[in-house]
């Protein structure tokens, strides 16, 4: 296919951004530049972590955030894990849906969580797992292996494994709060709008993680017994 230029026969980049095959730093065709560069942006066919944040204000049940995560905007370099660096507070705040994925790892999960007034997340144990909470927004109550506690705005909660556990908002607005799992347990990048969706679509983390590094990539970004093509 001939190569498709605008007038004065510079690479158009949205049109570059449409094609994994060209796609270039960000900071390069911020600059105008046409030549190639060192950092090498995670190709939108494979849907990098990044990728995935950015298509989720259209996802069903997504509020609105407006502004990708800072770190989306830097050059990728084929070698390198960028983590997950994001105001925490922002995120969950702005945040509508029962429960939202935003970075998987292999030992530990970041999620953000909304419940609506007088919602509850529903009683739960999980054997294998120690579950930490931060509420950001909102008031309610939560209960382990039988006690109850109330809890508020930036107050911080640890469930350790095997304990019996829920928490209910008990206020008359959202209760916000991020939680993170370890290990991870639900499926990378899932988005679920209502407590009612999470309801009928039950999964469990498959090894799938949000990034890795080239050097691993031997049991792909699609978990460890994925097929591969020579």
């Amino acid at each position: 296919m001939a190569n498709e230029t605008n007038p004065k026969g510079a690479t158009d980049p949205l049109r570059t951004l449409a094609n994994p095959q060209r796609l270039k730093t960000l900071s390069a065709l911020s600059a105008g530049e046409a030549s190639s560069s060192r950092g090498v942006m995670t190709s939108i066919k494979d849907k990098s972590w990044e990728q995935r944040l950015l298509d989720r204000p259209n996802s069903a049940g997504a509020l609105n955030i407006v502004r990708p995560p800072r770190r989306c905007l830097e050059p990728v370099e084929e070698d390198v894990v960028k983590g997950f660096v994001e105001d925490i507070e922002d995120l969950t705040v702005e945040n509508a849906a029962f429960r939202r994925v935003i970075y998987t790892g292999k030992h530990l999960q970041l999620v953000l969580m909304a419940l609506k007034a007088g919602e509850e997340i529903g009683t739960e144990t999980h054997l294998g797992h120690d579950q930490f909470f931060r509420v950001e927004k909102g008031k309610g109550e939560v209960w382990i292996d039988g006690e109850r506690t109330k809890i508020k705005r930036d107050d911080a909660i640890v469930v350790p494994a095997g304990a019996s556990h829920n928490i209910v908002n008990t206020g008359s607005k959202s209760l916000k709060l991020y939680t993170l799992y370890a290990p991870p347990q639900h499926h990378d990048g899932v988005v679920r709008a209502t407590k009612a969706d999470a309801a009928a679509t039950e999964e469990h983390f498959d090894g799938t993680v949000t990034e890795l590094p080239a050097s691993a990539k031997s049991t792909s970004r699609r978990g460890p017994n994925a097929k591969h093509a020579d």
